[in-house]
């Protein structure tokens, strides 16, 4: 596991394959609880990303205690828009903890792919709470992610407005 980021996925190289610490220079992470299970965790892009090796990197942001990465899949939607796998994680014991991950999130139309915008609807999309959302859209999540979106839900919308904000400032100006 490495210590910096937190993932167990190592390159040929030895190195990480999330930050690309050279695995002998990182010494093994203490245990720490998971958000999601040892089960979940087969690959460091977190269960929902299916075929990992095919995504290409557009981003990642970190907001406080948060770090959201961004994928091209490299799939298409039925409308049209380009799919993005997401991994939003928390700090936790000095690394980083994953909470949600998935692919298949339609970029907005009309923005560019690793932009605030981008950013800002996946974190919104994140951010739901049970009440925000159709009951079953939590059927899926596990009692520590029903748990981690009622402490953050509200802390992750900010983050979310902060970029959709400061990006139509940004373009406006």
């Amino acid at each position: 596991m490495c210590r910096r980021c937190g993932y167990r996925g190592a390159t040929d190289e030895g190195r990480c394959a999330i930050c690309g610490t050279p695995r002998d220079l990182v010494p093994p992470a203490p245990a720490a609880s998971m958000l999601l299970s040892d089960a979940e965790l087969e690959h460091p892009f977190g269960p929902g990303i299916e075929a990992p090796e095919r995504l290409h990197w557009l981003r990642t942001a970190t907001h406080g205690e948060f770090r959201l990465d961004v994928w091209d899949s490299g799939e298409r939607a039925a409308g049209g828009e380009i799919e993005l796998a997401y991994r939003l994680c928390v700090a936790g014991g000095g690394r980083w903890i994953l909470a949600l991950a998935g692919e298949g999130f339609g970029a907005p139309v009309n923005g560019e792919l690793g932009s605030d915008a981008t950013l800002a609807a996946i974190i919104g999309f994140c951010a739901l709470r049970p009440g925000e959302a159709d009951p079953d859209f939590f059927d899926r999540y596990t009692t520590r992610q029903l748990a981690f979106a009622e402490e953050h839900g509200e802390t992750l919308a900010l983050w979310a407005a902060e970029l959709r904000y400061g990006a139509r400032a940004r373009s406006s100006g």
